[in-house]
Order: structure tokens, then sequence, then C-alpha cells
């Protein structure tokens, strides 16, 4: 059993999250990571990619010769791009603003993943902040989690990247890619980065330091 399902069995509500498709042409929408803030808004970052992933696992025949999943995107634009928009949610669930994130032009991307990947939204010492895995800084694609303080302007409902921070791996650095760190929400730039063993690391300056690593209890 999944947790979604034990999250509906305990009393819980699915409800779709959908923005229009004169914004997205009708392609992917995903990873949302949905965030109550110091006013009590229900906000989500929702990511919106260039693609339709498609996922056939259930049979083990696989549709691809690249296995289980399938990217369909546009043939004039073969890369793997993400967009991110924040939304703000009513009681039931339901988008009543959005906008997308206006994203600093800090470099021109150099690999085909571009931009930020499965973004978790915090807020920090008041400030909002998404961070995720950008992988399109390097011509082989190599992935390390990005900390991007974002300004939501509640009025216009709009959002821009203000400040971004690379975090490199904790030592000893040489990590392909680092995805999925998970942000500690009491504990500004701190994040539990595994869970098998829970590993925790922090955000110092621009050093990424390992506080702590526990290996699960032997049953």
């Amino acid at each position: 059993m999944n947790l979604v399902q034990k999250a509906v069995e305990h009393g819980g509500k699915l409800a779709p999250l959908v923005i229009s498709e004169g914004l997205t042409s009708g392609t992917g929408l995903m990873n949302p990571s949905v965030f109550v803030d110091s006013d009590g808004d229900i906000l989500v970052n929702l990511r919106h990619v260039n693609y339709t992933l498609y996922h056939a696992e259930a049979s083990q025949r696989f549709p691809s010769r690249w296995g289980p999943l399938g990217y369909l995107h546009p043939e004039k634009d073969q890369r793997l791009v993400t967009e991110n928009y924040i939304c703000k949610l009513n009681p039931d669930l339901e988008i009543t603003d959005h906008a997308k994130v206006e994203m600093l032009e800090l470099h021109a991307p150099i690999w085909d993943f571009v931009g930020l990947e499965d973004a978790r939204l915090v807020q920090w010492d008041g400030e909002y902040c998404i961070i995720g895995v950008r992988r399109d800084t390097t011509t082989s694609g190599v992935g390390r989690m990005e900390k991007s303080v974002i300004k939501i302007d509640k009025s216009n409902w709009s959002a821009k990247e203000t400040k971004r921070t690379r975090i490199p791996a904790p030592a000893p650095g040489d990590s392909y890619c680092e995805k999925n760190w998970m942000p500690v929400l009491d504990r500004p730039n701190q994040f539990i980065k595994w869970t098998s063993p829970v590993e925790v690391v922090e955000l110092q300056d621009n050093e990424c330091v390992q506080l702590a690593v526990k290996q699960e209890a032997s049953r």
C-alpha cells in the first residue's frame, strides 16, 4: 500500500491541479509541492514540462526499446524543459491563482535537461524558496541541487526569482547527480538528503556540510 492510499483511507482527498492549456500546450503537469505559508494560504509549486511522460510497467512488456518510460515531445524541440508555476488553492483544493516563476537568466543551458526540476516550495525566515535539481550547467548533465529565492506578489499574483545558490554535494562531492533533497521546514538551509540511511545536510555559506547519518535500526 502506498502513501496516497493511506492518506485517502484516513480522510484525505484527491484533486486535479490543471492550468490553462493555452499556457502549457497540453503537455505535462507534475511534481506538485504543497505548502501552507505564514499567511495560511495553500500554495503549490507545480512543474510544467514540454513533454508527456508515458509509463508502462505493469505488464513488463515495454512499448519502447528504452524501457517503461517514454518521453513524448515536439519534434522541433528534443530538449526536456521544465518551467515552474506558483499556484494558490482554495479550501476545496481548486486553483484560484497561478503564475509562471520568472527565472533569472544567469547562463545559457548547455544540456538537454533544462530548468529547475522537482522543485520543493518552502518558506524560510520569511523568504519563499523553490529547491530542486538543475542539470543544464555542464555539457555532461551533472545535477546539483539549487536554492532559488522567489518573490511572490499576492496582489497581482506573480512570482520572480531574485537569488540562486547552487549547492555543492557534501564531501567527497564526486556524485554525478543529486536529486530530491527535502527541505527541513523549521531549519533553514537544512535538507534530508537520503532516508536509508537518514542523512541530514546543511548549506553553510557556499559549502554543504553533512550533519548526521543514521542507519536503520536492526530488527
